[in-house]
C-alpha cells in the first residue's frame, strides 16, 4: 500500500529545489518587468470596483474573450504576466481569482495576488518556479491558506498523483525544449509531488444539479486518466435553472464560455475521472 505524503515531507524537498532554482536563474533571469496594457489595468480595475460577490461574478466579465495557449511563454526569462485580453483555462481561474480576492483594491494589490497564486511561496525565480501542475498549485495554496479543497471532505474516490508529463513531453514547452538542465528540475519537482494521496468526487457521483457542498464560484478542476497528468481541464462552477456547469475557457469553443453541457454531461468522457472542488478562503 502506497504512503500518504505529508506536507512536511514536500516543504523539505521544496527547501532543496529552490537551491536549484537558484542557480538556474544565472540561465534564466526571473525579469522584474512588468508585462500588461493600458486596457488590461483598466479592465481589472473595473472589475476591482464592482464588488463581486464570488469567482464567477469575476468570471463573468471574461464570457467571449479569445482562448489563447502559451500566453506565459513571451519571454526565454520568466516574469508575470497580467494578459487580461488572451485567456486559457488556468489563466482564467488564476486572473478570477486574484480579481476576485484584492476586489475593492488597487491593480497592484491584483498583481501580487496572481503573483502569489502562481508562484511557489509568491516568488519569481524561474520557469519551474511556477506551479505547472494543479497538484502543486492546490497544495501550495492550501499551504498558505488561500484556498480549502472540499473534496477531501466530500471526496467519493482515492488516487496517487504521478506526475512526468512535462518532463517526458519537452518539446511541448518552449522553455524546457532543447534545455536539458531545465528538464531535469522539472522531473525532481514533478518527483517531488508524485505518490500524494488526493481525493475526489468521481464522475459516477455527479448530479446534474451538483451538491449542496458545490457553491456557486467553486473552482472545479477536472481529474484526468492520461498518463503523467492529475488535471487536464478546470473552471469555475455556476447553476443555471438548478443545474450545475462550468465556466471556462474552451480550446473548443475558442473561448471563455459557460459550458452548455451540464457538468455531469460534460465529464462523460472516459479520460476524465472526477473533479476537485476548491473554494477561496
Amino acid at each position: 500500500m502506497k504512503k500518504k505524503k505529508c506536507y512536511t515531507h514536500i516543504l523539505i524537498k521544496e527547501i532543496l529545489l529552490v537551491a536549484l532554482a537558484i542557480s538556474y536563474t544565472a540561465f534564466s533571469y526571473a525579469s522584474t518587468q512588468l508585462d500588461y496594457t493600458t486596457t488590461d489595468s483598466l479592465f481589472a480595475c473595473k472589475i476591482l470596483k464592482s464588488n463581486p460577490g464570488n469567482p464567477a461574478d469575476v468570471g463573468r466579465y471574461f464570457l467571449g474573450l479569445p482562448y489563447v495557449a502559451h500566453t506565459l511563454e513571451i519571454n526565454n526569462y520568466e516574469q508575470l504576466v497580467t494578459n487580461l485580453h488572451e485567456i486559457d483555462c488556468t489563466t482564467f481561474i488564476e486572473n478570477s481569482l486574484a480579481l476576485y480576492i484584492a476586489r475593492g483594491k488597487e491593480f497592484s494589490d491584483f498583481r501580487f495576488t496572481l503573483q502569489n497564486l502562481r508562484y511557489f511561496n509568491g516568488r519569481i525565480r524561474s520557469y519551474s518556479s511556477r506551479k505547472h501542475y494543479m497538484t502543486m498549485w492546490i497544495l501550495d495554496n492550501i499551504t498558505h491558506s488561500n484556498l480549502i479543497d472540499e473534496t477531501q471532505t466530500h471526496g467519493t474516490a482515492i488516487l496517487y498523483t504521478r506526475l512526468n508529463y512535462m518532463s517526458t513531453h519537452p518539446d511541448n514547452y518552449k522553455q524546457l525544449r532543447n534545455n536539458k538542465f531545465a528538464v531535469a528540475e522539472m522531473h525532481q519537482i514533478e518527483e517531488t509531488y508524485s505518490g500524494i494521496e488526493v481525493r475526489y468526487l468521481a464522475k459516477k457521483d455527479l448530479k446534474r444539479e451538483g451538491a449542496p457542498w458545490i457553491h456557486e464560484g467553486d473552482v472545479i478542476c477536472l481529474v484526468t486518466s492520461i498518463p503523467g497528468l492529475d488535471i487536464s481541464h478546470l473552471g469555475i462552477a455556476t447553476y443555471k435553472n438548478g443545474i450545475l456547469h462550468l465556466m471556462h475557457a474552451s480550446s473548443i469553443a475558442k473561448k471563455v464560455i459557460i459550458d452548455p453541457r451540464p457538468l455531469s454531461k460534460q465529464i462523460s468522457n472516459k479520460s476524465y475521472l472526477g473533479i476537485r472542488v476548491l473554494r477561496i478562503k
